[in-house]
């Protein structure tokens, strides 16, 4: 699905923003300013940047897993275009690999495969970001609302 110009973006979510009650704590996942081609509104990004993190730990094979739950539908040639934008810094053996994966319709090591990118990518990022982090909390991959209400319970007692 194509994204939304930054500007009907930044229109969505202010009217999101303004669904919320400002007397409850909001759960928002750290995110670069842009998102693709679309950019965060400035102050709420500012606001987002010098806020406390609380850091997901997620084994790499349930990643897997839900990528491949999420992304194993996409169009194949959208997402074969969608790697070639990164061979850079994939590298064009891995994009090699990852695009034989992709046609054979192993989606579990194409991901794996762009997943060794976004972790390098995460890792530096979360590197500038460390001493924000809060608490790391771990994640098993079976039962999102427990581990919903651990993070609400962590975030009541910090």
């Amino acid at each position: 699905m194509p994204q939304p110009s930054t500007e009907q973006f930044q229109n969505e979510l202010f009217e999101e923003i303004m669904t919320l009650n400002p007397n409850r704590r909001v759960w928002i996942e750290d995110e670069s300013i842009a998102i693709g081609k679309i950019f965060l509104p400035k102050d709420f990004w500012n606001q987002m940047a010098s806020s406390p993190l609380v850091q997901m730990d997620v084994n790499r094979a349930i990643r897997v897993e839900r990528l491949v739950h999420e992304y194993g539908p996409a169009d194949r040639n959208e997402f074969l275009g969608i790697m070639r934008k990164i061979v850079r810094k994939l590298g064009g053996q891995n994009l090699k690999i990852a695009e034989e994966r992709l046609a054979a319709g192993d989606m579990h090591t194409t991901i794996d495969i762009l997943l060794t990118y976004y972790d390098k990518a995460y890792l530096g990022s979360i590197e500038k970001r460390k001493d924000r982090i809060r608490s790391v909390v771990s994640w098993n991959g079976t039962d999102p609302l427990a581990y919903a209400k651990e993070l609400i319970s962590y975030a009541n007692n910090t």
